[in-house]
């Protein structure tokens, strides 16, 4: 952290090998009421030497630069910086889209999108808007790992590590880059450019009579459906990583179809879902409109587009795009998937995986309110709770589970079911 910057701001490296794109990337975090800009650069060589020198808080990453990449450069800063988060800058040809994919696996906290306009102000507005919620996701990130710092310093024996201090892929404990950033962190002042405002939501405690992986809602009385149609699965912030570790597990043999909101912007969902078909059981694609769905699918709603599922007058489920304005300021939205099917919604599992915002909440009350089932990630092993969090604060989770435990638990909950294919 540099010598001048406050204690409560973020410190921000902005690297990219465009000056028109250093410059608006330098502009909207001066305009950030939190952050503090401490220095740019052109090159990845040039972004580890100001690391160095700089310690920045967080590292706003071209994919594509000349002497070093992205790619390379976010490898040696998860090597040598765990503390440091980045976010990657990309552009949205196919080729940046899948190495953005590629940044996320390997650590990258998330993405924006560089616009593709040629107006600097609806460019600087645009990035403004995309990057403002991820400045303060970092900010709050920043203030656990001090809490965590000042607490360990004040501890003379060691401690248990405080719950969150885990892997987002329920593996080896990771400080960074998955390390939660719980939305309950310290908030920042508002942004100029935030269009939402990261979801403030109660712990869910568990009983310490329950197993470690189940937490009810405080209704004994419900039930999974006896019969399975249908899984949802809504996602955002830390999702890819997420997925990643929940759809290969899934068996081939899955009896019924899954249907997933991802916050992405058109394109990074293309090759979201062909990264996952790559590595998965399931044949993952992105939907399309019209397109009927399958048992042992995967369909991931198109960046940019609402989904919905209705079904036909010959009585077969289908996926519908359309493009209403966003709802929760997403689109595509949870919500307006899970509402879709909550007039007649049949056998349903509903999942919200980690993610800012709320995004998803809406939509398990109503499916809830007609039988379904409802799981969410536990607060430990997401990026943010906030749309779990949100989920499980209105007492609408029947079960809080670790993500690492989460593919189990549907192929046993539909398995058992009877998955109507």
């Amino acid at each position: 952290m540099s010598d001048s910057a406050p204690q409560n701001k973020l410190d921000v490296l902005v690297v990219d090998d465009s000056p028109t794109y250093r410059m608006i990337l330098s502009r909207t975090v001066k305009g950030c009421s939190f952050a503090n800009l401490v220095g740019s650069a052109a090159d990845g060589e040039a972004a580890l030497a100001a690391i160095g020198e700089k310690h920045p808080h967080l590292v706003l990453l071209d994919v594509s630069m000349p002497v070093l990449d992205g790619i390379e450069t976010l490898k040696r800063i998860r090597s040598k910086w765990a503390d440091v988060d980045v976010v990657m800058c990309s552009g949205v040809d196919q080729s940046q889209t899948g190495l953005t994919m590629q940044a996320l696996a390997l650590g990258a906290l998330d993405f924006v999108p560089k616009p593709q306009g040629d107006n600097p102000a609806e460019s600087f507005a645009a990035l403004g808007a995309s990057l403002a919620p991820l400045l303060e996701l970092a900010l709050s990130r920043h203030h656990r790992r001090l809490s965590r710092s000042a607490h360990s310093h004040s501890s003379p024996t060691p401690s248990t590590p405080p719950v969150g201090f885990r892997s987002t892929l329920g593996k080896a404990p990771a400080p960074a880059p998955n390390e939660p950033a719980s939305a309950k962190a310290v908030s920042p002042s508002p942004s100029p450019f935030r269009r939402e405002i990261l979801e403030t939501h109660p712990v869910v405690h568990r009983p310490s009579s329950m197993p470690a992986a189940i937490a009810p809602t405080g209704d004994p009385g419900r039930k999974p459906p006896t019969r399975v149609e249908l899984v949802f699965i809504g996602v955002s912030t830390g999702g890819p990583n997420a997925l990643q570790a929940v759809i290969p597990k899934i068996p081939a043999n899955f009896p019924v179809p899954v249907v997933c909101v991802q916050h992405m912007p058109p394109m990074f969902t293309t090759s979201l879902a062909e990264r996952l078909d790559r590595e998965s059981a399931i044949h993952v694609q992105e939907g399309r409109d019209g397109m009927e769905i399958h048992p042992g699918n995967l369909y991931i709603a198109p960046g940019g587009l609402h989904m919905v599922v209705a079904k036909g007058p010959d009585g077969k489920s289908r996926l519908k795009t359309h493009e209403a304005p966003p709802v929760n300021s997403c689109r595509p939205s949870v919500d307006v998937l899970f509402e879709s099917v909550a007039a007649n919604c049949g056998g349903v599992l509903s999942v919200v995986l980690t993610g800012m915002g709320c995004d998803g909440a809406a939509g398990v009350k109503l499916l809830r309110a007609k039988g379904a089932w409802s799981i969410v990630q536990d607060e430990a092993t997401s990026v943010v709770w906030g749309m779990p969090g949100a989920v499980a604060s209105q007492g609408q989770a029947d079960e809080i589970l670790p993500l690492d435990r989460i593919a189990a638990r549907l192929s046993e909950l539909v398995l058992r079911a009877g998955g109507k294919p």
